[in-house]
């Protein structure tokens, strides 16, 4: 799949697990390039959800992208649905690379639990996390060797992404190679990704540190000897955290002032 231009306001490219049965075992080895994306939710994968004859999505590739206005650019979404350990699924060898967005409206980069809620608005989802606590990740889906090579973002709205794993199964073998996600105002305040158990590399020059936990870890931590990953917003903002982040706006609206004035 290659050479289209795509504008619209949902997944502009989406791989998703066939209806699983014996027959249909993956969705897998898809190679889309060079794209122009306005608007759009991505180049996405899924929502994928546990399945009894285990739900997969492999060698997808997406590459030479280039996003406008994106809601989101990169988007790996599972869907809790339940937990019945009878169940399965998988997202493996993931490959983005050179992919470039305009000013992302939302969340540039998004791996983690899908936010809208499907089916008919009433399913799991979290559109407005981190504000909004109930958003829990999938258990039973096992998200491994996703890689960003040579993205770029600029003048993103929101901080630079949020990578949300399971504490009971980790995502391993994330790379970020020359990974540069720039969100102004975010950058001045420090805030870069939301990240919650990931094993992963980063090599030439990313930006932000995505805090990924080195290769083995979570292998050789026992659960209960781990600290919690678990993101939560409102004791993240503490009084001296507020502080700093209103002085923080403050020096960036007025340096923007004085640059836009001389």
């Amino acid at each position: 799949m290659k050479r289209l231009k795509i504008t619209n306001f949902d997944d502009a490219i989406v791989a998703k697990p066939g209806k699983q049965n014996r027959l249909t075992h993956c969705t897998q080895d898809i190679l889309v390039e060079d794209v122009d994306v306005v608007f759009g939710v991505g180049m996405s994968i899924g929502s994928v959800s546990p399945d009894v004859y285990h739900s997969c999505i492999k060698d997808f590739t997406a590459r030479n992208i280039r996003f406008k206005y994106p809601f989101k650019a990169i988007y790996v979404k599972t869907n809790p649905e339940n937990t019945d350990l009878s169940e399965s699924g998988e997202i493996r060898n993931i490959w983005y690379e050179n992919i470039t967005m305009d000013t992302p409206i939302w969340f540039g980069i998004y791996i983690g639990p899908q936010q809208m809620k499907e089916p008919n608005g009433e399913g799991p989802g979290c559109m407005l996390y981190p504000l909004e606590k109930d958003c829990p990740t999938d258990p039973l889906i096992t998200i491994s060797n996703i890689t960003l090579k040579d993205i770029k973002s600029t003048g993103g709205v929101l901080p630079a992404g949020i990578i949300r794993c399971n504490e009971t199964n980790p995502c391993t073998d994330f790379t970020f190679d020359n990974v540069d996600v720039r969100s102004g105002l975010w950058d001045s305040l420090g805030f870069g990704y939301i990240t919650e158990y990931v094993e992963g590399t980063v090599k030439n020059g990313v930006f932000p540190d995505p805090n990924f936990k080195p290769k083995g870890y979570y292998a050789s931590t026992p659960i209960e000897q781990r600290e919690s990953e678990i993101f939560d917003l409102y004791n993240f903002m503490t009084p001296e955290k507020m502080n700093n982040i209103v002085l923080n706006i403050l020096t960036y609206a007025l340096t923007e002032l004085f640059f836009k004035l001389i």
